[in-house]
């Protein structure tokens, strides 16, 4: 349920490109600020700034937090200031660690190492939750599209794997555990109602339930479009398309059956998507959040879609248990 988002401190969210993401990511970062006393950070980590224009930034998002209009801290995980905050914590003069990061033989190792940039904004976001040294309550990080998410997310076993010994062992043996904690992380698809995110989410569901174990609570279907006839609705249209293959009807009557057919259609073809996603993944909870034809900005669609995400939590704390 949505409501046990509000509790989580680390929150992932991940899905095909292009299903809306970083959407998500501030929605439910502003939801979670809305609804409780939490202090939350929402967080990307990369070149482009999706979460900048959401959250009606004029200036891209940089490593330090910044505060947006609706009082939302957002920032953006810079990897190599993250690795440069690691090295000097367990070296404990900033300029050795300095010394070291901008060493060309270290640079070589951190480039070409496959885990070392995932490890060092893995470990930049735990020390933001650290009790008595973070600032945060709660961070909601925009994960990578689902072919790199399970990497990024085994980073820290994949690091504990090879060092085995010795203080970084034990900071990505923790790490691990914090992340295959369901008490502390939650996992978070996105998806959209189409065939190939259908796939791609039951696909990555199965990889990051097998590497890190029950922490994937939900799955959020994106832009979902609304019954566009009822019931009855429905009979007249398919009165009028059995006539229109008879008669000869106005051109603009023609069309405005066309359009109908096409809206049904669609509504149909998603309904289906969603039910096989139900039956590929009964035990994950699912929220649709429906296509908004009338949003006027970004940063207006996150507030219309959190509007959204509200009223489904009061609905859901309605509810008889």
């Amino acid at each position: 349920m949505i409501n046990e988002l509000l509790h989580k401190r680390l929150i992932f969210v991940t899905g095909k490109g292009g299903v809306g993401k970083s959407t998500l990511v501030a929605c439910l970062a502003l939801l979670i600020h809305q609804q409780t006393e939490r202090r939350v950070l929402a967080c990307e980590a990369g070149p482009c700034s999706a979460l900048g224009p959401l959250l009606g930034l004029g200036a891209p998002l940089g490593h330090a937090p910044v505060r947006s209009p609706s009082g939302l801290a957002a920032s953006n995980v810079d990897p190599d200031r993250a690795l440069m905050g690691i090295t000097q914590r367990f070296l404990r003069s900033p300029t050795i660690a300095r010394a070291t990061v901008s060493n060309p033989f270290t640079q070589l190792f951190f480039k070409t190492a496959p885990f070392v940039s995932e490890l060092a904004t893995l470990l930049h976001l735990r020390q933001l939750l650290h009790p008595t040294e973070g600032d945060w309550d709660t961070v909601v990080f925009d994960l990578p599209s689902t072919g790199h998410a399970t990497s990024f997310l085994t980073a820290p076993s994949t690091a504990h794997g090879l060092l085995r010994v010795g203080g970084l062992a034990q900071l990505t043996q923790r790490l691990d555990e914090a992340l295959r904690d369901p008490e502390h992380t939650s996992i978070v698809l996105v998806t959209r109602p189409e065939p190939l995110p259908i796939l791609e989410t039951v696909t990555l569901h199965a990889q990051l339930t097998q590497a890190l174990g029950p922490t994937l609570h939900h799955v959020f279907i994106n832009m979902v479009h609304p019954n566009p006839l009822g019931d009855a609705e429905r009979d007249a249209l398919n009165r009028l398309t059995a006539r229109a293959s008879g008669d000869d009807l106005p051109p603009a009557l023609t069309r405005l059956i066309e359009g109908g057919v096409r809206g049904v259609s669609q509504r149909d073809q998603e309904q289906r998507q969603i039910a096989r996603l139900k039956a590929a993944l009964p035990s994950l909870q699912q929220t649709a959040l429906p296509y908004l034809f009338n949003a006027r900005s970004d940063p207006d669609l996150v507030t219309h879609l959190t509007d959204v995400l509200t009223n489904a939590l009061d609905a859901q704390r309605r509810a008889p248990y």
